[in-house]
């Protein structure tokens, strides 16, 4: 799971938030439908450039009704969950954020297809599919009937800001420069 928002700078210096897809980590910068995007994971791509906010441990989300619900207080292992029934993206899914989803070796074997974090956490909450995402995941979508379980050996992964490589526009670099900046005043905290 992982959650991307867009900002695109309207008239008048307004912020609109646009909420984006699974598919659309890049080529909603790249096709300019918003000047900005929070990512999770971090990517990597030419013509885009990324601030590291968060570095965090790794999640999955199982339903309540799961046996592995237990462990959320103590956690997982990647082999105890590599073989869940993760949720399936479209194909047009940017190739990192698949493998970061399926904790690279994984594959997707839930009956139930997922383009938002809201596709996965109604799956969830269903029993039908399990999502993986970041720490912070938990604090942002407490979902009933849903639980966040670490995974202890998963490798940290970040979120990110991301703009258009050498964006000209002041208000995206003034965004970037105080995003980036509360991300640092903040520290551990925002990563909880």
């Amino acid at each position: 799971m992982t959650q991307t928002w867009g900002t695109l700078y309207g008239a008048g210096g307004r912020v609109h938030l646009v909420e984006l897809t699974f598919t659309e980590h890049c080529s909603a910068l790249r096709e300019d439908r918003v000047d900005v995007a929070f990512v999770r994971p971090a990517v990597e791509a030419e013509g885009i450039e990324v601030d590291v906010l968060t570095t965090e441990q790794r999640i999955v989300a199982v339903s309540a009704r799961s046996p592995l619900a237990d462990a959320a207080h103590e956690g997982l292992r990647v082999a105890d969950v590599i073989d869940l029934p993760f949720l399936r993206l479209p194909a047009r899914t940017p190739r990192p954020f698949v493998d970061y989803l399926y904790f690279q070796d994984g594959e997707r074997r839930a009956p139930d297809r997922a383009l938002t974090p809201h596709d996965v956490l109604t799956s969830v909450v269903t029993g039908r599919g399990v999502g993986s995402g970041l720490k912070s995941f938990a604090r942002y979508y407490p979902w009933p009937g849903t639980v966040f379980v670490p995974v202890l050996d998963a490798p940290r992964a970040h979120s990110v800001l991301a703009t258009r490589a050498g964006d000209p526009n002041q208000e995206v670099r003034i965004f970037r420069a105080l995003t980036v900046a509360l991300a640092r005043e903040l520290g551990e905290f925002a990563a909880r």
